[in-house]
């Protein structure tokens, strides 16, 4: 009875028809401008907890199964005019329109089942499941879920004024002792859940600034850096006969199961916790399929643009509030694609850092070789005259020492190479990878 009961309620929010007509053309800044809380489940949840998560995450683990799927030969030719260099071969959806349909649902999904506008209570179980049962009926279901929640939501906020701004400062009405003990409490929250890293910031926390303050809206738009006109394409062109990265399944795999606990989200909501869960319920190749295609620079270029975006907070510096630190909170998504590139790259940046050009490094050579010739010619020089006890021996001894000097010198690794970083156009050619991280 168990198993059936199970598999009712598994397959009850687990979607059978096709979502990617309908959600693909679908504008994520809806939701993106919405204040939203997000429930977040504890992974270590016992089994019928666990149940219950998988039969809320089945809508969301259906579209990372259709991003597991490669394009079919049609999609492929259609995914080539956007994005060239495709593999004739199981190129991934990631590609396609497909791709961004199915990302589309992940992001639609999530907020539709486990969203809440601020202000608002926590939302029980039952309800939830009413919710992912109704965003795994039809494409056309979700879409009015999610209209409705947003509808809802700018209801709730007309009801619910929010007070008018006061002077920041870090003193507030509340009396010391509370104020230790909601610190407190994070602290320990952020301690049993193994981020001691996090808890121990908790204890010093930052006070966050009304970004609705014309002044701090104007010193957070002095201190962030504007775009600038786009790299040159010759810089940015691939290097011929470079095959594009493959990403290691196993630096995928530990970068899953080691994703930090606990930290912000981005602009869409999701965090650390949604993706490791979904990695459980059966969305794990999709999820390797997207970072793969990331990695090989195979992306859709609209979700590119959904990966990229960030979320602007700003931080006050001092204890009177009058100077900020502007922050950029990127996509979990793309965060966690970044883990898996750095995990694979880790030898050629550290190579890119640390060792000298080739030119470079050509040119000590032949200084080493070069110098140890005169070393070598000096030191004969030096013994026949010293055999012969020769009156220049002196002087051929005085020569033998600086040549074993300067043999000395060029054998020595600089401390500071002139390395990679420093080469021709070094400093543009970091910033495109450092631009795409980001």
């Amino acid at each position: 009875r168990g198993e059936r009961c199970r598999a009712a309620g598994l397959a009850a929010t687990k979607p059978a028809l096709d979502y990617i007509d309908v959600l693909a053309d679908y504008n994520l800044d809806n939701i993106r401008n919405a204040r939203l809380l997000i429930h977040v489940f504890d992974q270590r949840e016992g089994a019928e907890d666990d149940l219950r998560v998988q039969t809320l995450f089945q809508p969301l683990v259906h579209a990372w199964c259709a991003l597991a799927v490669p394009l079919t030969p049609a999609e492929r030719l259609e995914a080539a005019i956007l994005t060239p260099h495709l593999p004739l071969h199981n190129a991934p959806a990631a590609a396609g329109r497909r791709g961004v349909a199915a990302l589309k649902m992940h992001y639609l999904a999530f907020v539709a089942i486990f969203a809440r506008p601020v202000g608002t209570r926590s939302r029980r179980y039952e309800a939830m499941l009413a919710d992912a049962i109704t965003a795994a009926a039809s494409p056309h279901a979700l879409l009015a879920l999610v209209d409705k929640f947003l509808v809802d939501r700018a209801a709730h906020l007309e009801l619910v004024q929010p007070p008018a701004a006061p002077a920041p400062a870090r003193h507030t009405s509340l009396p010391v002792a509370a104020i230790d003990a909601k610190i407190a409490a994070k602290a320990c929250h952020y301690a049993r859940a193994g981020e001691r890293g996090q808890a121990w910031q908790a204890l010093s926390p930052a006070i966050v600034a009304d970004t609705s303050l014309p002044a701090v809206r104007r010193a957070f738009a002095q201190l962030t850096p504007q775009s600038t006109a786009p790299l040159p394409p010759d810089l940015l062109a691939d290097i011929p006969d470079t095959p594009p990265l493959l990403l290691d399944r196993a630096k995928f795999d530990k970068a899953i199961a080691t994703a930090p606990r606990l930290r912000a989200p981005g602009t869409l909501y999701d965090t650390y916790e949604t993706y490791t869960t979904l990695a459980r319920f059966g969305a794990r190749d999709g999820l390797y399929s997207l970072a793969s295609a990331a990695c090989a620079g195979h992306l859709h270029p609209e979700i590119v643009d959904v990966l990229t975006c960030l979320r602007a907070v700003a931080l006050y510096k001092d204890d009177e509030c009058t100077a900020i630190r502007p922050l950029g909170i990127g996509e979990v998504l793309r965060r966690i694609i970044g883990r898996c590139f750095a995990a694979q790259e880790r030898g050629r940046w550290a190579r890119f850092f640390t060792e000298p050009l080739p030119e470079d490094a050509a040119l000590n050579e032949a200084k080493i070789k070069s110098t140890a010739a005169v070393s070598a010619v000096a030191r004969a020089a030096y013994e026949a005259a010293a055999t012969a006890a020769s009156p220049d021996a002196a002087a051929l001894g005085t020569q033998l020492t600086r040549a074993l000097e300067e043999q000395f010198k060029a054998t020595v690794t600089p401390r500071y190479p002139v390395n990679y970083a420093f080469s021709r156009c070094g400093a543009a050619g970091l910033r495109a990878p450092g631009s795409g991280c980001h």
